[in-house]
C-alpha cells in the first residue's frame, strides 16, 4: 500500500464505491488497523487517480 494520508473526502468516496466502511478505511489508512479490503480499496482509488493525472497532463501537452 502506497502510504499517503487520504481526505475525509476521498475516503467517503472510497467507502461509497467499495462498500468499505469509511471507519475501517480511515484506520487502515491512518496505519491502525491493517484490513485488506480497505488497503486493496485505498490502491485502486490511487492508481486510477495516478493513471487520470497523467492523463490529463498528456492531454495538456497536445494543446
Amino acid at each position: 500500500m502506497q502510504n499517503k494520508r487520504l481526505s475525509f473526502g476521498e475516503l467517503k468516496l472510497i467507502s461509497d464505491m467499495s462498500g468499505v466502511p469509511y471507519d475501517t478505511l480511515r484506520a487502515t489508512n491512518n496505519g491502525v488497523r491493517n484490513n485488506m479490503r480497505a488497503r486493496v480499496a485505498i490502491d485502486v482509488y490511487l492508481d486510477s487517480k495516478a493513471g487520470l493525472t497523467k492523463k490529463i497532463i498528456a492531454e495538456l501537452r497536445d494543446i
